[in-house]
């Protein structure tokens, strides 16, 4: 008895995981290895700038409660305390990361489900 025709998977819920997040489509779409990839560097950036905003916001309550924010350089370091560079850099990496996957996605050849 030959086994029952599988639909074949959809390529627009595809899209929508990948929206959730990157790298989910290719999953589904039977590419662990590419979903990896992208949904691992997805994260990473992710983990990493909401690591550096928490730190950064601790250390802005720190130097805003701690006496006078006039005296010295505490308006400079108060200026400081968000390192934005990092936070642009992971963010257009990030958006990178994002478009690579819906490139992807948009020559998958998808597989139908076994």
């Amino acid at each position: 008895m030959p086994a029952p025709a599988s639909r074949p998977k959809s390529l627009r819920f595809a899209f929508t995981l990948n929206l959730l997040l990157p790298g989910l489509g290719q999953f589904y779409l039977g590419q662990p290895v590419r979903g990896t990839v992208f949904a691992g560097g997805f994260l990473v950036c992710f983990v990493t700038a909401l690591t550096i905003v928490l730190r950064a916001y601790q250390r802005y309550l720190d130097l805003s409660t701690n006496g006078d924010i006039l005296a010295g350089d505490n308006l400079e370091q108060l200026g400081r305390a968000f390192p934005t560079g990092w936070l642009i850099a992971l963010l257009i990496l990030a958006i990178v990361i994002y478009l690579a996957a819906a490139i992807s996605l948009g020559f998958a050849r998808h597989r139908p489900s076994a």
